[in-house]
């Protein structure tokens, strides 16, 4: 029986990276698609969350704290 992992971002990047928490946890699923028994399922957003991720650790690595700054008028609701 084939068993199906749903699989974000978050999930492949603790494939990568060692300061990330659960890592022992994630790290069974690729050996679980190399013997056949897993099929992984991503979400659309899979890409860009992953490569959000790849840029947050690299800044946290080099020490750069930056975050995204989003501008008030495009995270509030317009009234009608």
């Amino acid at each position: 029986m084939v068993s199906d992992y749903g699989v974000n971002g978050s999930v492949a990047l603790k494939w990568l990276i060692d300061d990330e928490a659960d890592i022992s946890c994630a790290r069974t699923i690729p050996s679980d698609i190399l013997t056949g028994n897993t099929r992984l399922l991503a979400p659309p957003h899979y890409i860009s969350e992953f490569g959000n991720g790849l840029i947050m650790a690299t800044r946290c690595a080099s020490g750069d704290s930056r975050r995204p700054s989003y501008h008030s008028s495009t995270a509030t609701r317009r009234r009608s």
